[in-house]
């Protein structure tokens, strides 16, 4: 924490789990009043994101990124993601990932 106090980011890119263990011992050490924007990569429960968000004292953003691209949607200040359609395109497709046409719901989480 002393270091990252030190470097004092401007923004932390991280898995929520990460930022949700840095959150706790930001809070713990009571240590700096750096603001950095803190960006998460995959899901978050609600109390964690209000428990990071306190810690850092900062917004918290939602992304929806892959390892073939990591700028796939980014979220307004309504907390909805938005495509970014002139870099990527989506294409919904089944269980047998076989093309549906649009507005066809999605596959239920595993």
């Amino acid at each position: 924490m002393r270091a990252l106090n030190e470097y004092r980011p401007a923004v932390i890119g991280s898995y929520p789990t990460a930022l949700a263990v840095l959150a706790g011992s930001r809070r713990r050490a009571a240590c700096g009043s750096g603001r950095p924007g803190a960006f998460r990569a995959e899901r978050l429960s609600p109390a964690a994101a209000e428990r990071i968000k306190a810690s850092f004292h900062c917004p918290l953003h939602d992304t929806y990124a892959a390892s073939e691209f990591m700028g796939i949607a980014f979220d307004c200040r309504y907390g909805h993601l938005h495509l970014n359609a002139d870099w990527v395109l989506l294409e919904p497709v089944d269980a047998a990932l076989r093309p549906v046409p649009p507005g066809t719901p999605p596959i239920p989480p595993c």
